[in-house]
């Protein structure tokens, strides 16, 4: 049978080798003492085989000696990897423990460290006899990967990737955890349900200590066991659509996580207490839903700065973690962002909001209140502070009880907003919205104080619904490109905008409403003539339909 040869590519590990050499020494880890000298040598030597990396891959298919050499190196090297990573993260994690673990680590460390350097310098040296030209453009690398299907499986040493396409995967687990310890991904691509033991998971954790990627998704799991905190280098943990309840606070002990997945967990209700110490987490993916049931986040959310998904944060009246100055270094955070309980904020300019330019939406939510438990002034100067970036797309203001609106809502800060909300904003007489050039849907609901909307034109506005506005008795007189209206319980509006574009629109117990406001604003431009639908319920002032519009 004819050898099949798979090119072997090194020069991106070649690359984070040095720069993870380069960072422990220059952060002057206390674990690299003694080993210095021999890193900046390594790094040196690393730094001349990058330069003449091309040209050995370029001849590693006719000259076996160099193919050889080239595998050698890669394997060195994604151990060093292992070895470097795994010891750059216990540094890291020694500046919040205990110095005791600091100190049992360091001798297994520098064993490990010096034995992987003696290696790789080995092979530094034997390169000097291939005479390989220098070329600074390097490679580009392609770890060995294995893909198996039913009942194949046989994985080596050297095996850094494996996808099981298997129905009943725990027994080629426990055969991967035992032949493959330098496994780097383990995924399960299949639409099958999969079964794992808890033994399984245990003895995977504690053999695997290397893995980066892991996806348990999609299984009966419902207990996942603590010594998941083993998988020291982990990056990507997947536990989407599984049966678990409760996640084990050892979980945050993961310094280097930056995925966590927990879609479609359905008896999940809370996070770990600790999460706040996954300073590298980017995304934690969790269905709305989540968000909803969950009363309150772990503290200090703050220190995962690199966030870039939490729907929501419930300012807590605790002053230690809890507050709304978390949010503060959260400057990644992107689409949604519901900030509740506001009625607890202290010094809410301290969120930062509008520093944060990739948010599309953003929800501010005070409690339903039967008093003032912060005053109106105080109210008004925190819906100040909470100013967003002008990128917004979405803004919704609930349960707000000051007597004004900010200047960054009625001044035209924000440009770009299409949907604005107001809901339960109980003390505002008058509304001001000027200068919002793309504003296309507006709800205003539960307004009982509000008396006027002033006098403006609101040329991009495409939706109005105002709802629950007993005292609501004058309008903008033009909405020229309108083209849905609903108004409902406004017990003290007798007269509609002109609305020429206008095409459905739903009237409902609005006991005083006389006037539809039919007009001809210009030659072929008539009130209603475009309109598609019209429902009018508990209206008894109004006499007759659209002219236009009627039968």
């Amino acid at each position: 049978m004819a050898e099949i040869l798979v090119e072997l590519f090194v020069g991106p590990i070649v690359e984070n080798v040095i720069s993870t050499i380069g960072s422990l020494i220059k952060e002057e880890v206390g674990l690299l003492r003694g080993l210095k000298t021999e890193a900046e040598k390594l790094s040196s030597s690393l730094t001349s085989i990058q330069a003449t990396l091309k040209d050995a891959e370029d001849r590693q298919l006719e000259d076996h000696s160099v193919r050889d050499w080239l595998a050698k190196l890669k394997n060195a090297l994604l151990n060093a990897e292992n070895v470097l990573e795994t010891f750059a993260t216990e540094a890291a994690l020694s500046k919040t423990k205990q110095k005791v673990r600091n100190i049992c680590y360091q001798h297994d460390a520098t064993h490990k460290i010096k034995k992987t350097l003696a290696r790789l310098d080995e092979i530094t040296e034997e390169k000097k006899k291939f005479h390989l030209k220098i070329d600074s453009d390097g490679g580009s690398s392609q770890e060995q990967s294995q893909t198996f299907e039913n009942d194949s499986c046989h994985t080596s040493q050297d095996c850094r990737h494996v996808s099981l396409l298997c129905k009943d995967v725990e027994p080629y687990v426990l055969s991967i955890a035992e032949n493959s310890k330098n496994l780097r991904t383990l995924l399960f691509p299949n639409e099958y349900l999969k079964n794992f033991g808890v033994q399984a998971l245990e003895k995977l954790f504690h053999k695997l200590k290397y893995l980066r990627m892991l996806d348990l998704s999609n299984s009966t799991l419902s207990v996942l066991p603590s010594s998941i905190e083993e998988l020291k280098l982990l990056r990507y943990l997947d536990l989407s659509r599984t049966d678990i309840r409760v996640l084990p606070n050892s979980i945050c002990n993961l310094y280097n996580l930056q995925t966590l997945k927990l879609l479609g967990c359905l008896w999940l209700f809370k996070l770990p207490e600790d999460l706040g110490k996954l300073v590298n987490l980017r995304n934690l993916e969790l269905d709305d839903i989540f968000w909803f049931k969950s009363s309150t986040l772990p503290p200090r959310i703050g220190n995962l700065t690199g966030l870039q998904n939490l729907h929501a944060f419930q300012v807590g009246r605790k002053s230690n973690g809890y507050g709304i100055e978390e949010l503060k270094n959260m400057a990644y955070l992107t689409g949604t962002l519901h900030i509740s309980k506001l009625e607890n904020a202290v010094n809410a300019g301290d969120a930062k909001l509008n520093e944060k330019k990739n948010l599309d939406k953003l929800v501010l939510e005070w409690s339903v209140r039967g008093v003032h438990t912060q005053g109106i002034s105080d109210e008004e100067r925190l819906l100040v502070d909470l100013q967003p970036h002008s990128n917004l797309i979405e803004l919704q203001i609930l349960n707000y009880m000051g007597n004004n609106f900010p200047n960054w809502i009625t001044g035209g800060q924000l440009q770009n907003l299409q949907t604005l909300t107001l809901n339960g904003c109980t003390g505002c007489r008058i509304l001001y919205l000027a200068q919002m050039p793309r504003l296309r849907i507006l709800n205003i609901k539960r307004m009982p104080e509000l008396e006027k909307w002033s006098y403006e034109t609101c040329l991009s506005l495409y939706r109005l619904k105002i709802s629950c506005c007993e005292k609501l008795s004058e309008l903008p007189q033009h909405f020229f490109n309108l083209g849905v209206m609903k108004i409902k319980r406004c017990h003290s509006l007798k007269s509609l905008p002109v609305t020429p574009s206008l095409k459905f629109l739903i009237l409902d117990d609005n006991p005083v409403l006389e006037d539809l406001n039919e007009q001809v604003v210009q030659v072929h431009v008539h009130s209603f003539l475009n309109l598609l639908e019209m429902k009018i319920i508990n209206c008894p002032k109004l006499q007759a339909l659209p002219k236009t519009f009627a039968p």
